[in-house]
């Protein structure tokens, strides 16, 4: 019981990094938006942003084109994919077996993605080095601490 109580709070930590990144990268930006929608250009509260969007023409019209392009596309969405699984489910066609086959895809696409794009950012020629190359510093070589090999740059003078 008493292990128990102690590991209790231990699932959240092991979320707490995913879900600090996801309101850092989601909500925060939203939050910061509808935040600056209620101000002017020199900081004053107000809600003549919204007064003029909800009484201009031009505001309304592009509010109810994206409205209806945004339903349209779910609509279609929604009766696309339930036919498809329609037809993956009850075809025993090579079309079918190979479509089933492409539905798994996906699920690796995204391991691989981050391989690669791990690979991009961190070697001699990936991003990391040429950003510090634009800031003048210069990679030298390895160095050796805490028993592992570690990447040293020098700063030009």
């Amino acid at each position: 019981m008493a292990n128990q109580k102690k590991h209790r709070w231990l699932p959240y930590l092991m979320v707490l990094p995913a879900f600090s990144i996801m309101v850092l990268v989601v909500v925060f930006p939203i939050v910061n938006t509808v935040a600056r929608s209620f101000r002017t250009t020199d900081g004053q509260f107000t809600l003549d942003n919204y007064v003029y969007f909800f009484t201009s023409a031009e505001a309304l019209q592009s509010l109810l084109f994206t409205l209806a392009e945004a339903l349209t596309v779910m609509a279609l969405s929604v009766v696309l994919s339930f036919l498809l699984a329609l037809y993956l489910r009850f075809s025993k066609s090579p079309v079918s077996r190979a479509l089933g086959k492409l539905y798994l895809l996906p699920r690796f696409i995204p391991g691989i993605a981050a391989v690669y794009a791990v690979m991009n950012v961190i070697k001699d020629s990936g991003s990391i080095n040429r950003i510090a190359a634009a800031f003048g510093v210069d990679y030298i070589g390895t160095c050796h601490w805490l028993g592992r090999n570690i990447r040293t740059f020098r700063r030009y003078l």
